[in-house]
């Protein structure tokens, strides 16, 4: 028998939430739309949503719609590891600061933030949500801190960035 497994979603669009659906019912599993006592998995495209947020504090798998596509391709639940949500997922950062001058610098935290999930913006404008600052005061963390259409950008230090790393999942900014 197979194990028992109860899916809720976050953040997909309508068509991968179908899939998701489809996915989840052919591998005998129940989806809910809200946390539940016996809810086991959360499908999500990007971190820090409300769900995202209760998944973390329950410890339960965040998982990439991924996940189901290749259990239902083994015909099992596989383990979660490869499939988990990379912890900067939908993150959009630009990145400013003496810090980050140098070409090497600039291509080593872009790697990195890449390789968990975050989108690099060469230049800031609303669609960014952090901003990667070392406290230097440059233009771009002038432009955020004075507010306006700026003013939701996070600004985040690289202690943020390693913590969300070592953790494996995104902390509150």
């Amino acid at each position: 028998r197979a194990p028992e497994f109860h899916v809720t979603s976050t953040g997909l669009n309508p068509v991968d939430r179908a899939e998701m659906l489809k996915l989840t019912e052919q591998l005998g599993g129940k989806f809910t739309d809200t946390f539940t006592t016996v809810t086991t998995h959360l499908v999500a495209r990007a971190v820090g949503t409300p769900k995202y947020v209760v998944a973390c504090e329950h410890s339960l798998p965040i998982v990439t719609l991924e996940w189901l596509r290749k259990c239902r391709d083994a015909g099992r639940l596989l383990d979660v590891e490869a499939y988990a949500l990379p912890c900067l997922a939908g993150v959009r950062v630009a990145i400013t600061g003496v810090a980050y001058q140098t070409v090497s610098a600039q291509q080593a935290v872009q790697t990195t933030l890449r390789a968990h999930g975050a989108t690099v913006c060469r230049d800031i404008d609303r669609t960014v949500t952090h901003l990667l600052a070392d406290g230097t005061p440059t233009a771009k963390l002038q432009a955020v801190q004075a507010g306006g259409e700026l003013a939701a950008i996070l600004v985040v230090s690289d202690v943020w960035l390693q913590t969300c790393i070592v953790r494996r999942r995104w902390v509150s900014e």
